[in-house]
């Protein structure tokens, strides 16, 4: 009840029933648009976490697989393996970790945020029409 009262006076606004029904829509449009961030920071987290995980495994194989530091005496040399492969995969897990943390940010942030939301809607919804 508190944030509808500060809500209608720092809009200043008197306090009506259609006040209750406008804060009650945008408060319900603004949890269901967070939620739909929500989801979407959670899939991309998920598709983050695949990623990093097949490429840990890639990076495992050619170092089991390979030779790393005999490369150059190999007659495999000009495939473009090992070294050169392993420095660009451990790249791309750097890249991924640091889209990682900021998934993680964005999506704690985003959280917060509908916890807050959910809990204005639920305290509003018990409010009489």
């Amino acid at each position: 009840m508190l944030y509808i009262i500060l809500f209608i006076q720092y809009n200043g606004l008197e306090h009506t029933e259609s006040d209750d029904k406008m804060v009650k829509e945008y408060l319900k449009e603004k949890a269901d648009s967070l939620t739909a961030e929500k989801e979407r920071l959670t899939a991309q987290k998920e598709r983050l976490d695949g990623i990093r995980e097949r490429l840990h495994k890639s990076i495992d194989e050619v170092q089991k697989k390979e030779d790393v530091d005999f490369e150059i005496f190999s007659p495999r040399a000009d495939m473009r393996v090992s070294k050169e492969m392993l420095n660009e995969m451990h790249q791309q897990m750097n890249d991924v970790k640091r889209q990682q943390a900021q998934t993680a940010r964005e999506l704690e942030e985003v959280t917060a945020k509908l916890d807050k939301f959910l809990y204005m809607l639920e305290e509003v919804q018990n409010l009489p029409d």
